[in-house]
């Protein structure tokens, strides 16, 4: 059982870390299965670890040959970020490396768990595939799409949601309250949970001094989607509604403009702020 999930298969996993020092995840690794009952102890010898995990253009021969040999059923890359050279905004490459992910998982029957960053601002925002780093391709591709973070009422707690469940039951995509034992490192499962209780408020600023310097977040001459505006208006750390509203000012005042559906460049002005 993963929390209060059903596991219906069992058997080895491929663990790909490459965020953590091998040595800083064994530390961490070591404390986590020595608070496990005995009974549960012969599970660790499931967990296939390599110490280096290069960025997977050199790699993926390597994931396919331990698949193969060992054949896990699943594996788990942590994280998304450290595993490539690509731009994450870039739709195209990005569509490339989730085909290698579900061409492994078809190939070998497995499933792939992917962990991935959420982008600046979202800490404000309620719980959904939008609050991902990067293209919205990761959120299209994937069958099931999990949220965590960490409470903003309690440090020790998170809050978990699954936003995206193709084959799961609606039911299943409550969010739940969990807690975090900072020695062992493990979860426990405290049940269903309001999100909203545990999303941090921002403090309003004066609608005066909201404002958006669109020729810092476009260049000269390139058309964007607007989700990809809001994307690149996190550091900001205003709603999409303040967004939008800043995009039409700024169409009104004459530094966007609207060249397709959703779709936006700079116009030749000397304005730099809407």
């Amino acid at each position: 059982q993963f929390l209060s999930y059903k596991v219906l298969l069992h058997g080895k996993v491929l663990y790909l870390n490459n965020e953590l020092p091998f040595s800083e995840f064994h530390s961490r690794f070591k404390g986590m299965a020595e608070a496990l009952p005995p009974e549960r102890q012969q599970l660790l010898s499931n967990l296939l670890v390599p110490k280096s995990v290069p960025t997977f253009d050199s790699y993926w021969g390597e994931i396919n040959r331990l698949c193969r040999s060992e054949k896990p059923v699943m594996v788990v890359l942590d994280c998304l970020y450290w595993s490539h050279d690509k731009k994450e905004n870039d739709s195209s490459d990005m569509k490339n490396i989730m085909r290698q992910f579900a061409s492994l998982r078809d190939e070998h029957q497995l499933a792939v768990i992917v962990v991935h960053h959420t982008k600046k601002g979202s800490r404000y925002q309620g719980l959904h595939n939008d609050n991902m780093r990067g293209s919205g391709v990761f959120g299209a591709a994937a069958d099931t799409n999990m949220e965590l973070r960490r409470s903003e009422k309690d440090i020790s707690q998170r809050i978990l949601k699954p936003t995206k469940l193709r084959y799961g039951k609606d039911a299943m995509r409550e969010a739940r309250l969990l807690s975090l034992c900072d020695t062992t490192l493990w979860f426990r499962d405290h049940g269903a949970t309001d999100e909203e209780e545990h999303i941090g408020k921002r403090e309003k600023e004066p609608t005066s001094q909201e404002a958006i310097d669109f020729r810092e977040i476009l260049k000269e001459g390139e058309v964007v989607a607007r989700k990809e505006i809001i994307n690149r208006c996190a550091s900001y750390e205003y709603s999409m509604k303040t967004i939008d509203r800043l995009i039409q000012q700024a169409r009104e005042n004459g530094i966007l403009q609207k060249v397709d559906t959703g779709k936006f460049r700079l116009e030749e002005s000397n304005l730099l702020y809407a």
